[in-house]
């Protein structure tokens, strides 16, 4: 896996971005939605407060490599007179406009450099720099929209910008900066805005929200990845999985256990072909594969070759679902993942195999990055709504 210098705090330049070769062209199934909770904390499903307890978060396997983040983009913000209420003061919207777009500006410099008091001050600040007409413009709800909008850019370049640390060996000091972000956003927010209407304050939370989860799956996907690879750049123990694996695995009785009745011809080559070229190189004992299921399992892999580490070729072969089985939504692919991971763990503590800690430990690698792959592409898919019309 590659690694960062363990001395410093700035995220990677462009051109180590590390993009998935798997991934085709834009969103190729139907996006699912789930819930994210904003706060894990208090003991009720549902507290009582003024602003909404969960938010809807859609899940898509889109292609998030199409666009790698620029450095040099400027930020385009949504047209404020599509949202703004009519007879709206011009100078004040540019104003608005202006200010806004430094501060996020300089928000994304925080994430990028992870200077973590600067990044919590300029939500404090933002406020004290607006004019009585900008601020009275900018607590208006018809401008709540906008500021969601723009908010969600702000969030979707941040999240593009340390993406890109999720299989590599980040350095603490980045690690208590994301940890502390994502644990620590929604509450700050909820404070230093406690004295705007609530439609103001819904605004900013929940794409907010929505990017802290993000920050959460993208730390654990990086410890589970750790952990897979201390495994998995074994060959000693790459063999063990395999040879266990053959012994136990039956691949017609996981699909007639776990899946619908569809995909089972892309499954069998997937529990077969595919799963042992995730673990090459092995040197496995041809006469374990006679007669079964793996006989020709080292023939027409599906898998980039040119990867070269097993938890990168495992990431863009979760990548790659989407594209393999397009009628399936996000949520249903990565359920079967899950469940055909659970079924595979089932057979190896039936079977005593002694590979076992070695596939569960790569089974929550394999789930947790499943789950940020489609986490991360549905947030990047979304989009400000289209007006046809300006005020």
């Amino acid at each position: 896996m590659p690694r960062l210098p363990a001395d410093t705090a700035v995220l990677p330049a462009d051109d180590h971005y590390i993009g998935s070769p798997l991934l085709g062209a834009a969103q190729i199934q139907p996006a699912a939605e789930s819930r994210i909770f904003a706060d894990h904390h208090t003991p009720e499903l549902n507290f009582s407060g003024f602003t909404s307890a969960s938010y809807e978060q859609h899940l898509a396997f889109t292609n998030t490599d199409c666009h790698p983040p620029n450095r040099n983009d400027t930020i385009d913000l949504p047209d404020i007179f599509q949202y703004a209420p009519p007879k709206t003061d011009v100078d004040a919207a540019g104003a608005l406009v202006a200010l806004y777009k430094t501060h996020i500006i300089s928000l994304i410099d925080c994430v990028r450099y992870c200077k973590e008091k600067q990044f919590f001050r300029l939500f404090t600040t933002i406020q004290g720099t607006m004019t009585v007409p900008v601020h009275k413009l900018f607590v208006h709800a018809d401008i709540a929209p906008w500021i969601r909008e723009c908010d969600w850019l702000m969030y979707q370049k941040m999240i593009q910008c340390v993406s890109n640390l999720t299989l590599q060996v980040v350095p603490p000091v980045v690690v208590k900066f994301l940890d502390t972000v994502q644990r620590s956003l929604h509450a700050h927010i909820t404070q230093t805005f406690h004295g705007v209407p609530p439609h103001v304050l819904e605004a900013k939370l929940e794409p907010a929200t929505l990017f802290a989860c993000l920050l959460f799956r993208m730390l654990r996907v990086n410890q589970a990845a750790h952990a897979a690879a201390n495994v998995l750049e074994s060959q000693e123990l790459r063999d063990l999985m395999w040879n266990d694996w053959v012994r136990l695995v039956n691949p017609k009785r996981i699909m007639e256990s776990e899946l619908p009745n569809c995909g089972y011809e892309q499954v069998y080559k997937i529990l077969t072909h595919d799963m042992r070229f995730l673990l090459e190189p092995i040197s496995p004992d041809p006469f374990s594969e006679a007669g079964t299921h793996y006989e020709n399992s080292a023939d027409n892999h599906s898998i980039n070759i040119m990867i070269d580490t097993s938890v990168d070729r495992i990431a863009a072969f979760l990548s790659s679902l989407s594209i393999r089985f397009q009628h399936a939504s996000a949520r249903r692919i990565i359920d079967c993942v899950s469940l055909i991971g659970t079924a595979v763990m089932r057979e190896m503590v039936i079977g005593t195999a002694q590979s076992y800690n070695s596939w569960l430990i790569t089974k929550v690698f394999v789930d947790e990055m499943s789950m940020w792959l489609a986490s991360l592409g549905g947030f990047l898919e979304h989009q400000p709504p289209k007006h046809h019309d300006s005020v």
